[in-house]
């Protein structure tokens, strides 16, 4: 039966525990195994050898069950290398004397045995040597602490653990007490212990069927408690501290004495309300580091379910809390708007930059959904993309939507919601809305270069092929009048490339400024222009910062536009207004239908414009962060005013004049 349960343990061969309980078991099985050979024997010789060998099982027997015990009840320090090693040289010495007695080296075991016919086997009569009684005594020693260790070990434990270690404490005092029994008091022709292992057997079965000895084993409290790296306090219900794992001693720099103390005089008034609360706990260890902990609390009850105190477990969150203020202060400074939201869109959080952005404030009566910054044209979209995140938790959503900017109006984004509504920290829907303005800007802008390719440069460039092909063709000297359309042509390309460049590098974001005089840079510009007739007059000076030469380039541009449409002798006057500066002409001014299209690329109401002038000027104030508007002038006239301009509290003098061509 021993050898029998041995196999059923076998699985957990793996773990120490099984490999103690395999060796108790095995070594059992063997001492009843060798006991009924040496009481089926006859010869002497035989029954010599079998009674060494029943000792070796003997002296193996106490040692593993000693190691099994030690684990399962929890004291598995003890069985270490080094432990093993002393707690085996007992048995070790005691097996080299029983084969050295069999040997007749000596006869400190046993002097010599009698053997008798008992109903067709043997009965023994042994005459016990001095090292009998020793090893006797060290046997019903080691059981006896063993028994104790198991009793210790049920009334600590609660439920399944204290059947368990029942089981095994009766299953182990079993044979101990009918050997101390037969030794008093002789009731059997032979040393019953043997057949006792028949009863160790069967609680051993129910142990490991009903009860589950090894695979579920009791964990003991020190690797619980004294060896968790998380600080563990228990407070009673007087609000002393009844006990405190090293962990915790080390943290609040205490010794063990603090026990039966007042957790507000041994820890602080802090930690006695962090406990109380279960609210977050801040300690500042002996060099100054400020450690965050998050209170664990649990009710602690006696076997009746009344409570006794509580456990409190610190789990230090120290790095989740570093995390989030770096995640925290990389939102803060990003660009980007972020937004924390529920399934439907109400925020729970906004970046800086989001407020700042859309200027949004602290007040209770601020929107509390993201619809309510976006475009309404763009709502059912938003609302589209929700659903695809909420119906797809890990996909990330793209999707461009037009947030309303406080300083520039409605800007595009492009907006990636991602599904982190199970997440313990965040908890919501993340929005990250990256502005693509200046892109679509430059997509646009690409679009109507490829036009002017397309279209605008080929005109010119057939009607140049074509004149050439004539040139070519032609017997004699060539027509001037052909030579002098290429020409025109070759100008015309060169115009139009030379304002696409310009209109290009004029929507560049400025870099370099400097303070400028409004009456200065336009009486250069004036004189960079062929103006014909046309006069210039400057009515109230300003000065603000500005790149010269781009400043330059938008005045150009319009005293051109007022010259070609204005005619000869068009006056065209420049003015200060509060936020910025006017250049307004006295001609005929722009018809009604044709004011949409006024700043697009490419557009001209002329045969010789090459459509490009506005849209520099449109370009610059862009890139100035300023906008130009078009209004009709008091006579009549083109008025064309640029608005979002700093003035500067002094006026700048400048000496000389440069053109934008010589910059």
């Amino acid at each position: 039966m021993s050898i029998g349960i041995a196999s059923i343990g076998w699985k957990f061969r793996s773990e120490f525990i099984g490999k103690w309980f395999i060796g108790m078991t095995l070594s059992a099985g063997l001492w009843s195994l060798f006991e009924a050979a040496f009481l089926l024997s006859h010869s002497r010789p035989m029954l010599t050898a079998w009674y060494t060998l029943i000792w070796i099982a003997y002296e193996f027997t106490i040692f593993f069950t000693a190691l099994f015990v030690f684990e399962i009840a929890g004291y598995e320090q003890w069985v270490s290398r080094r432990t093993a090693v002393l707690f085996g040289v007992w048995p070790a010495f005691t097996i080299v004397g029983a084969v050295t007695n069999g040997l007749g080296v000596h006869s400190l075991i046993w002097h010599s045995f009698s053997v008798t016919g008992f109903a067709g086997g043997t009965l023994r009569d042994v005459s016990y040597g001095p090292w009998f009684w020793g090893d006797l005594t060290y046997a019903l020693l080691v059981i006896g602490l063993l028994i104790s260790l198991l009793g210790i070990h049920a009334v600590r434990s609660s439920q399944i653990y204290r059947k368990q270690a029942l089981v095994l404490l009766v299953g182990i005092a079993i044979p101990a007490a009918v050997e101390v029994v037969y030794l008093l008091v002789p009731f059997w022709p032979t040393t019953p212990v043997p057949i006792s292992f028949a009863a160790t057997s069967v609680l051993f079965a129910i142990g490991l069927s009903r009860y589950r000895i090894l695979d579920i084993v009791p964990i003991a409290r020190h690797l619980v408690i004294e060896r968790m790296a998380d600080p563990v306090l228990v407070v009673d219900r007087q609000d002393r501290l009844v006990d405190l794992n090293p962990a915790a001693r080390a943290l609040f720099s205490t010794s063990p004495s603090v026990v039966g103390s007042s957790v507000r005089e041994a820890l602080g008034s802090e930690t006695a309300r962090a406990l109380c609360d279960g609210r977050e706990l801040r300690v500042t260890d002996q060099h100054d580091e400020p450690h965050h902990f998050e209170v664990d609390t649990a009710t602690v009850t006696d076997g009746r379910g009344i409570v006794r105190g509580t456990l409190h477990i610190l789990h230090d969150i120290t790095e989740r809390r570093v995390r989030e203020r770096w995640f925290r202060a990389l939102t803060e400074n990003a660009s980007d708007l972020i937004f924390v939201t529920d399934a439907d869109g109400s925020i729970s959080y906004m970046s800086d930059s989001a407020r700042q952005t859309l200027r949004v404030g602290t007040d209770a009566s601020e929107p509390e959904t993201l619809y309510d910054y976006l475009h309404p044209a763009d709502c059912d979209l938003a609302r589209e993309a929700f659903e695809r995140v909420r119906e797809q938790p890990t996909a990330d959503t793209t999707v461009e939507l037009r947030f309303h900017s406080a300083a520039r109006g409605w800007r595009a984004f492009s907006v990636r919601c991602r599904n982190l509504l199970d997440d313990s920290v965040v908890g919501g829907v993340v929005v990250n809305a990256h502005d693509i303005a200046e892109r679509k800007k430059h997509e646009q802008q690409l679009e109507e270069f490829a036009s002017v390719v397309s279209h605008d440069l080929r005109n010119p460039l057939n009607v140049a092929n074509g004149f050439l092909d004539i040139v070519k063709e032609s017997a004699g000297e060539p027509n001037p009048e052909d030579i002098e359309r290429i020409e025109r042509a070759h100008e015309r390309m060169n115009e139009i490339i030379t304002d696409v460049l310009a209109v290009a590098r004029g929507s560049k974001k400025v870099e370099a400024l400097e303070p400028v005089s409004l009456d200065t840079v336009a009486s250069a510009a004036w004189t960079n222009v062929d103006t014909k007739s046309g006069s210039l007059e400057v009515v109230g000076d300003t000065s603000f910062e500005a790149d010269r030469t781009r400043l330059l380039q938008l005045l150009e541009n319009l005293f051109r536009n007022a010259v070609e449409h204005g005619g000869d002798g068009v006056t065209v006057t420049v003015g200060a207004t509060a936020d910025g500066f006017y250049v307004e002409d006295d001609g005929p001014g722009v018809p009604p239908e044709t004011r949409p299209r006024l700043f697009e690329s490419g557009y001209t109401t002329t045969t010789n414009g090459t459509g490009f002038g506005l849209a520099i000027v449109r370009a610059v104030a862009e890139a100035h962060d300023w906008t130009v508007a078009y209004e009709d002038g008091q006579t009549g006239g083109a008025r064309f005013v640029v608005r979002g301009v700093q003035s500067l509290p002094r006026p700048v003098r400048e000496p000389n004049a440069s053109s934008s061509d010589e910059s």
